[in-house]
């Protein structure tokens, strides 16, 4: 009887059931036949094959008809009785083979066991065991080349179901600090204790929690002790081991374990609104369950103005310079206001709108007479940006304070909601200062690793209240021209405008009404503070409408290298009304601070209106 091991690579040779020129009357009996070959191979290889026999001598009986032993032969295979030492297995008709793991190293008692699925392959001399059984992991060595002269050795020592000494760790050839790691708990509360020692002395243990996790762990990095009770030993939870609840750091000095993620940070379940009780001024920030890495500290600096800059006077931001004018400001200038106020509300809306590779290295907020910095990204690079003017009476602060992400996480496993009330600052609150007109707000959770809260700031990246360490920017919520917050709700990435009656989101917000570019496209800006998207947003949807008017054309698109010709390709998306209310609804890629707008009258109205943004945040 053919099996599957007969057919051949090169299709015109696949001749022994399907000759050329067939009798029609053989077909069936030749198409049943591969059907029979695939059939017995899939219960071979499914894991409902039991073995019979002794635990050194097993005997199995496949579906399919083997001849003789070939390289490759593979089945999977449920054994019905756990191993002795140097088992054997025979096949119907054919001698014993050996069972083997690693190659040719014969097994021993129990390193395979009852009832367990095994996958085994003939490799020409024996049948070797692809499957690893815990006995199996007992007896395998790690060894991990370090920095310096010595090598570290890893071994699983033990297995059992109170105490789990999951490694034993040994630096160098015996001389070294010794380490193992010990866990206990019940499944939602685990511990993991390390104990360092020097032969049989003592020096000190630490642990770390897993809430929710059990504790099986991958070593994923070693940081060697130069001296005894010095030095960091990281590991981290077994990605196969449950994902969506990865273990978590505690602890903070010397010989510590952090158990830490092998997933970005992620927030489940997010929802961003306005709290039902005080639309104008609380954000509610509601998760099932949420990962948060440690965010580091985003360096800081500040110019100091005690007088109205002089016109030619200057700010530079990381080599970007900006002048002050008297009038008619161009580029990177500004125009000198009335008082030092107006002057910095002008700088303001310029350093904040502005695509400079350089001035955008930092966000911006006025408070008083300063202008303060903080760099868009958290780290040290930071506090390498410079700050320097040529104002009078001016003190500058260079940037400083950056601190880079140790790579450790915080894990909120059940639901929670915290809210956040504009009027007061810290956790659960504003970074700093007060509320702020016309603003993009971002949303964050924070942790101080044993608890969450929330966070509204003007940065991207904010100086955390003392003893947060861990921040994940969560979405964005804008004031109007007053200070109140409009309504908005987010779900995961996605948020809109929620319309609400009798308030300041009534409607959508316009982006452009009744706008007349005589058929030249224009850029007009939709992204930050003041605008319809904050500027986080990756993902822009619009409602456009033509009314009113027998010739009302109206297009949109990512950039303004479209088509100015209405209806000629290449359009990205357009209206046209010819007298009658046409509203539609669209999305795109937002590609800069801008996108493209091109009308041909603004009679009776074009109109534009944001519906919502995509946040590229990891959440759902």
């Amino acid at each position: 009887m053919a099996e599957i091991s007969d057919l051949v690579v090169i299709d015109d040779n696949n001749i022994a059931r399907w000759p050329e020129g067939m009798a029609f009357a053989q077909v069936n009996n030749s198409a049943r036949a591969d059907e029979g070959l695939l059939a017995r191979w899939f219960l071979d290889t499914n894991g409902s094959l039991i073995t019979a026999g002794t635990s050194t001598a097993y005997t199995l009986t496949p579906n399919r008809t083997i001849a003789a032993y070939y390289k490759g032969l593979r089945f999977t295979v449920q054994f019905n009785v756990a191993c002795g030492a140097a088992p054997t297995i025979t096949l119907p008709g054919l001698l014993a083979q050996n069972l083997t793991k690693q190659g040719n190293a014969a097994l021993a008692a129990n390193d395979i066991l009852t009832g367990c699925i095994y996958e085994i392959v003939y490799d020409g001399t024996q049948f070797q065991l692809e499957s690893l059984s815990a006995s199996q992991l007992n007896l395998l060595a790690l060894t991990i080349a370090n920095a310096g002269a010595n090598l570290l050795t890893l071994n699983r020592t033990e297995n059992d179901t109170v105490l789990h000494k999951a490694l034993s760790i040994q630096s160098g050839s015996g001389s070294g600090n010794d380490y193992s790691i010990n866990e206990t708990g019940d499944g939602s509360n685990n511990v993991a204790t390390i104990t360092e020692q020097i032969g049989s002395t003592v020096i000190g243990t630490k642990t770390a929690v897993s809430k929710g996790l059990p504790l099986p762990l991958d070593l994923t990095e070693i940081a060697t002790p130069a001296a005894p009770g010095a030095g960091l030993l990281r590991f981290y939870a077994s990605a196969s081991v449950s994902p969506s609840k990865p273990a978590y750091r505690e602890g903070a000095s010397g010989n510590e374990v952090i158990l830490s993620p092998q997933a970005m940070p992620s927030l489940q379940g997010l929802k961003i609104s306005n709290n039902a009780g005080t639309p104008n001024s609380k954000i509610d920030v509601t998760i099932a369950s949420a990962l948060i890495t440690n965010a580091g500290i985003a360096a800081t600096g500040q110019i100091a103005f005690t007088t109205n800059p002089a016109s030619t006077k200057t700010c530079t931001f990381n080599g970007t310079t900006v002048t002050f004018v008297t009038s008619g400001a161009t580029g990177n200038q500004v125009n000198i206001g009335g008082s030092l106020g107006a002057t910095l509300a002008s700088l303001l809306t310029l350093l904040a709108g502005s695509a400079d590779v350089n001035i955008s290295q930092f966000s911006y907020v006025v408070s008083g007479n300063n202008l303060n910095m903080t760099a868009q990204a958290a780290g040290t690079p930071g506090n390498s940006l410079t700050l320097a003017t040529t104002v009078a009476g001016t003190t500058v602060t260079g940037m400083s304070g950056g601190i880079n992400p140790n790579g450790t996480a915080f894990l909120q496993p059940v639901p929670s909601t915290n809210t956040i009330n504009l009027g007061t600052t810290g956790a659960n609150g504003l970074d700093t200062g007060t509320v702020a007109a016309s603003q993009w707000y971002y949303i964050f959770l924070i942790s101080n690793g044993s608890a969450f809260a929330a966070l509204a700031s003007l940065a991207q990246f904010p100086a955390l209240p003392s003893g947060y360490t861990y921040a994940y920017r969560a979405g964005a919520m804008q004031t109007d021209g007053s200070g109140n917050l409009y309504r908005t709700i987010q779900r995961g990435k996605s948020a809109q405008y929620q319309l609400t009656a009798s308030s300041n989101t009534a409607s959508f917000p316009f982006i452009f009404s009744n706008d007349n570019t005589a058929s030249l496209w224009i850029a007009k800006q939709v992204t930050g503070n003041g605008f319809a998207f904050p500027a986080t947003a990756v993902n822009g949807g619009f409602v456009l409408t033509c009314y009113n008017g027998s010739a009302q054309q109206m297009m949109i698109a990512p950039n303004t290298s479209y088509s100015a010709t209405f209806g000629t390709p290449p359009v990205y998306m357009g209206g046209n009304s010819n007298g009658s209310v046409a509203p539609f609804y669209g999305e795109m890629v937002l590609e800069s601070n801008s996108i493209g707008f091109w009308s041909n009258t603004a009679t009776a109205g074009n109109e534009v209106q944001c519906v919502g943004w995509i946040d590229p945040v990891n959440a759902c």
